[in-house]
């Protein structure tokens, strides 16, 4: 991946998409990055413009940017700024229903749909988001510096507490894999799988441990993003390759 001028100017939506937790049903899991094609939006072809933190696509085809300089839409030829929510968007992610959820620099939690916004902070109690993810059942996942993860029952938010308290971890990426492992990704610490209530670490191979985006991929693969670029979890180690050169 080249430089973060690329998410602070445009957007390289092969690499963009295949990271977005929202938009797994498009990815095909027996295709490789490389098997993808590229194609970058900046300032010139309508890009508003700011350093990008999350996208998102909902079942409309809409590609939703979580942007510095607040939320964006795209329909495949032109951006879209909207007026609220204001201010930065630190997270997107979609769910079954065609929710679209936006996690603001604040510790307020939104869910879009057919237009209208609803403030739903108020089903996590006192607790902070530091990330948002996807279960296998497509359903959404909030983690934040508790040891607690969000998921949805009876139609409200509810947290579930693990065993093994992460201390001193602070997630920043989080996805629920097809065997029903949960994979969290971390600011300093690699990745984590929660399997029977234990932690395990893994970090050898990654050339940087600060995480921001992870996605499931067919069997145990995942896919990591980092401020180093994009490398693959076989199972039983990081490789990058099949992943493009940028």
């Amino acid at each position: 991946m080249r430089s973060s001028n690329i998410y602070r100017n445009g957007l390289v939506l092969a690499a963009a998409i295949l990271l977005s937790a929202g938009t797994v049903g498009a990815v095909d899991p027996n295709r490789n990055p490389a098997q993808y094609i590229r194609e970058f939006w900046g300032s010139e072809e309508g890009f508003p413009g700011g350093s990008v933190h999350a996208i998102a696509q909902t079942s409309d085809g809409y590609l939703w940017i979580g942007a510095e300089t607040g939320l964006i839409r795209f329909d495949g030829l032109k951006f879209t700024r909207l007026d609220y929510p204001p201010g930065p968007i630190n997270g997107l992610t979609t769910n079954v229903e065609g929710n679209l959820w936006i996690r603001l620099d604040n510790p307020s939690l939104l869910r879009y749909r057919d237009g209208n916004f609803s403030d739903v902070s108020g089903e996590l109690g006192n607790h902070v988001i530091t990330a948002m993810g996807s279960g296998r059942d497509g359903q959404i996942l909030i983690e934040g510096i508790t040891n607690l993860t969000f998921r949805p029952h009876a139609g409200k938010l509810q947290g579930v507490a693990f065993k093994n308290a992460r201390h001193n971890v602070i997630v920043t990426a989080l996805v629920e894999a097809a065997d029903g492992n949960l994979w969290l990704g971390t600011r300093d610490n690699g990745f984590l799988s929660l399997a029977a209530g234990q932690d395990v670490s893994v970090l050898h191979g990654l050339e940087d441990r600060r995480i921001s985006a992870l996605l499931a991929m067919s069997g145990q693969e995942l896919l990591i993003g980092s401020d180093d670029g994009i490398a693959r979890w076989t199972g039983s180690e990081i490789t990058r390759r099949g992943i493009p050169e940028s």
